[in-house]
């Protein structure tokens, strides 16, 4: 479902699939014919029993390939996985819940994911202060930010407990511009969907 927001009022529909899901989808198919295409010459040499050298050395290449893109994914799979485990039970001044685009003006369920979490966290520390961030005004002129602030508030969060971060358009310009909000030395938390964690972290790391 997804949240469409009128003043302090809130209405939920049915999210439609957007184009950008099936592009993915489609390449990740063209991905998918490919490696099986490896695997098959994996099993059964078809490529390297070829006569044709050139074919040959296709076969080989693409065994070699196979094995290296495998031992990539694996890696770089497990390093986003084990990375977007981390959860934090300590205090902290702040907490950044990153936002994420909007689809025809309205947060996707990932983002609403990430302002739950970022709310209950708030509930739990009372001290903490919360910072929404954001640009890519949609086509109702609400930004990320503005979204998220205003769910933030129809679920009882204060308003003055939260700080709007709604310049930026991506998530580098987000910890750039809340770094100069804030006290960047003091302890924060980074509420974000756990396959984006492992960037997110590095890219605050970053900003400093």
């Amino acid at each position: 479902c997804c949240i469409s927001l009128s003043g302090n009022s809130i209405a939920f529909s049915p999210l439609s699939k957007p184009f950008f899901y099936w592009k993915v989808f489609w390449n990740e198919m063209v991905i998918f014919g490919i490696l099986t295409l490896l695997t098959v010459d994996l099993r059964t040499g078809f490529l390297t029993k070829l006569r044709v050298i050139p074919f040959k050395v296709i076969g080989w290449c693409a065994r070699i390939a196979a094995c290296v893109v495998a031992g990539a994914v694996l890696a770089v799979a497990g390093s986003v996985i084990g990375k977007g485990m981390i959860r934090t039970a300590s205090s902290a001044d702040y907490v950044i819940a990153l936002g994420m685009a909007l689809e025809n003006g309205k947060p996707t369920q990932d983002l609403l994911y990430r302002v739950k979490t970022g709310e209950d966290y708030a509930a739990k520390h009372p001290e903490v202060t919360l910072i929404v961030t954001g640009g890519n005004q949609s086509e109702t002129s609400l930004s990320e930010a503005e979204v998220m602030k205003q769910l933030l508030i129809s679920d009882g969060i204060d308003e003055s407990r939260i700080i709007t971060e709604d310049q930026a358009q991506s998530t580098q310009q987000n910890f750039e511009n809340v770094a100069k909000m804030i006290d960047p030395t003091k302890p924060v938390v980074i509420v974000t969907n756990n396959y984006h964690m492992d960037r997110a972290v590095k890219i605050a790391q970053k900003a400093g």
